[in-house]
């Protein structure tokens, strides 16, 4: 994203330069569940402007009339994300050939996305063979569009589905690195959480973790010790795979706090502990994953 144009304000859109196809991406809906007049008249712009519109929200910009038409009179699109037409299947726990790993967390929003990239692309570079795989839309938008499902936006029952869909089969030494979202011990997030943990059947799994929160997110509940965690995440791992485990913990610090990983590392000897803010520190566990036999 390093020559994407990040603008915070509604005005003036046309500073970034005559757009050429170019696509405005409404990262801050993400949890829009209805549209205000400002938001409506905002896109309405966008799209005047001759930009197609790409929104994050739950709510459906395409729902809008207005909206549709003024993108037709401009020759532009509208995409809501969260509306992918894809229909999954109700989950089976079969087994898949080739090796999964899964981020899980302590929380929303802890690292579990950054940790997967870097993994994946460590990986790479070690001559792994790695595939990320992204459970969120900003992830599938990173991955441009190339694989992927939108966790928050399936319905219950075919959750577990989506996520076998996510890592069909694959080569006996390829490694799926597939993005975890919430906590399995969030009482908001548990139900997608707990369904990627089934669905995805991973052999390896990496417990993120921030150290500074306090609260999980949009709750008054304390989040659980990182050893509640690792019970619970390598208990109900075995559903769909006896031999999953967590087997590392990556520590989302700021970027001068390395004697803090220093410390987690001491606290917790029998896992693989790293942060992905010190890409280094993570190359005892893709050493790891690279020697992993099952």
């Amino acid at each position: 994203f390093d020559n994407l144009p990040v603008i915070n304000t509604t005005e003036p859109f046309w500073s970034v330069g005559p757009p050429k196809r170019s696509t405005v991406v409404l990262a801050a809906f993400n949890l829009r569940k209805e549209f205000t007049y400002d938001d409506t008249a905002f896109v309405a712009t966008l799209l005047g402007l001759g930009f197609n519109v790409l929104s994050c929200a739950h709510a459906r910009l395409s729902d809008n009339k207005s909206l549709v038409r003024i993108a037709t009179e401009n020759h532009v699109q509208i995409f809501d994300v969260r509306s992918l037409p894809v229909q999954y299947p109700v989950g089976n726990g079969l087994k898949r050939s080739g090796f999964r790993l899964l981020t899980v967390g302590h929380d929303a929003n802890c690292g579990k996305k950054y940790t997967s990239l870097t993994l994946h692309r460590k990986l790479l570079e070690a001559g792994v063979k790695s595939t990320f795989r992204p459970t969120g839309q900003t992830g599938m938008l990173i991955n441009d569009f190339e694989c992927g499902i939108i966790n928050d936006s399936i319905k219950a029952d075919f959750l577990s589905g989506a996520a076998e869909s996510l890592s069909p089969d694959n080569d006996p030494d390829h490694w799926d690195i597939i993005e975890g979202q919430g906590s399995i011990w969030h009482p908001g997030f548990c139900g997608g959480s707990l369904s990627l943990l089934v669905g995805s059947q991973p052999d390896l799994i990496v417990l993120c973790f921030d150290p500074k929160r306090i609260y999980q997110r949009g709750t008054t509940f304390l989040p659980v010790s990182i050893e509640e965690e690792i019970r619970a995440n390598n208990l109900f791992v075995k559903r769909t795979n006896p031999k999953g485990q967590v087997f590392a913990l990556s520590v989302k610090l700021p970027d001068e706090d390395v004697d803090l990983l220093s410390h987690y590392q001491a606290l917790y000897p029998d896992l693989l502990v790293f942060s992905p803010n010190f890409p280094f520190s993570m190359d005892e566990a893709v050493s790891f994953i690279k020697d992993y036999r099952g």
